[in-house]
């Protein structure tokens, strides 16, 4: 999987380039007000690296701006960005998190293969704990957690939604089922939703999204972001 995605950042150059340092304040204001130094300014405290805490800034920043009252996210390992979106819904006084996510016992190829936090340095769940285990418990009210595969839940979770705000990808990163969970969420986005996906880099599927729906693709500190409506 790494040879792959370097083999993609030849191919895309700039794409690349800009996934990596893609302005935030550019796309926030397209979402809604506030600037990244404001939001990450409102932030607690982290003890994430300094990539990841960039990567948690702009997802808060994301759901402050958007104020999305239903988040739907596929991939949760050991809840990081699960905490910065949930964060965001609490400082906003408002939403819910529902996430879906296949417990990581052992390494899976496409998924948890290149993650790493501080804290475990590990491919896998520790022995005991479960998806999720480090949100905080003061946030877990307004989250909502489904085990297994996204193929099994995904449709029956925005069926019974009807309509969600946010969808944020995170789980397997192959092609095929990046673009299976793209165009399952895209009709249960609201008119100012946003389809939100980590990784990017790893292949085309964000960008073949983007151009079959004819919108334009903005990437920004490890995220690509559709708007289902254009500004």
């Amino acid at each position: 999987m790494i040879l792959r995605a370097a083999k993609y950042a030849l191919d895309n150059p700039r794409y690349f380039a800009r996934y990596f340092v893609g302005g935030p304040d550019r796309l926030l204001s397209l979402v809604g007000p506030g600037t990244l130094r404001e939001y990450r300014a409102e932030m607690p405290p982290s003890q994430e690296g300094y990539w990841q805490r960039r990567q948690c800034a702009f997802l808060y920043a994301l759901v402050r701006a958007l104020g999305p009252k239903r988040v739907v996210e596929t991939g949760v390992f050991e809840g990081v960005f699960s905490t910065a979106i949930l964060q965001g819904l609490h400082d906003n006084g408002f939403g819910r998190l529902i996430s879906i996510d296949l417990p990581a016992r052992k390494p899976i190829q496409g998924s948890t293969s290149l993650y790493r936090t501080k804290q475990t340095r590990q491919q896998c769940l520790p022995p005991g704990r479960w998806p999720g285990w480090r949100i905080p418990d003061h946030l877990l009210p307004r989250w909502k957690l489904h085990l297994g595969d996204s193929r099994h839940w995904l449709r029956p979770v925005l069926e019974d939604l009807g309509t969600i705000d946010l969808f944020f990808h995170d789980s397997l990163h192959t092609y095929d089922h990046m673009t299976w969970e793209y165009e399952t969420a895209w009709p249960h986005l609201t008119s100012k939703g946003l389809l939100v996906s980590h990784d990017i880099h790893w292949n085309r599927a964000f960008l073949d999204m983007a151009g079959r729906h004819d919108r334009t693709d903005y990437a920004c500190w490890g995220f690509g972001v559709l708007r289902k409506e254009e500004p």
